[in-house]
């Protein structure tokens, strides 16, 4: 039911980032963590450049596939929002930032603890820096990001970013 509610809202999300036109983009990215392996997700950018201020808000959530441990099945996922400050320069735009994480990881089986199950949320900071290149209406992107408490992991990813308006 969880997962259910968490995909409606994302969802929702991004249906209204239609309105947001001109100043929002929506993505897909792939990525590898040092501690759960792989993980694909989505991500909606919020930019105030028009602003006059040269931040973003990145909102992201991503599932990731940890390998099992013995008769354990695991399952890990997180949501991030972050604030980026940007540096363009000409169809690039170098970005660096912090944020917060909700990370939640969850395991089964027969020597999960108590009643074969377990889960647990926690709460980290991130610290992110990237690359992405405007292509006409899509920016294909690299980031790295470091997230301290929760899941204490660096993650690498990779994604394609489809720009809702033509500023930024």
């Amino acid at each position: 039911m969880r997962r259910i509610t968490l995909l409606i809202g994302l969802a929702s999300a991004l249906w209204c980032a239609t309105s947001l036109y001109g100043q929002a983009s929506i993505g897909v990215q792939g990525g590898w963590g040092d501690r759960f392996d792989w993980a694909v997700g989505g991500r909606f950018t919020y930019d105030l450049t028009p602003q006059l201020l040269p931040v973003a808000i990145i909102g992201s959530f991503d599932w990731y596939f940890p390998e099992a441990l013995g008769p354990l099945d695991r399952e890990y996922w997180e949501i991030n929002t972050n604030a980026i400050y940007l540096q363009a320069a000409g169809q690039t735009v170098g970005y660096f930032g912090v944020g917060l994480n909700v990370a939640n990881f969850s395991a089964e089986g027969s020597a999960a603890v108590e009643s074969e199950s377990d889960s647990q949320t926690e709460y980290g900071l991130n610290v992110l820096g990237g690359v992405r290149y405007k292509v006409g209406r899509v920016a294909p992107f690299f980031e790295t990001r470091y997230t301290f408490e929760s899941s204490k992991q660096l993650v690498i990813f990779v994604g394609l970013d489809l720009l809702l308006g033509s500023s930024w």
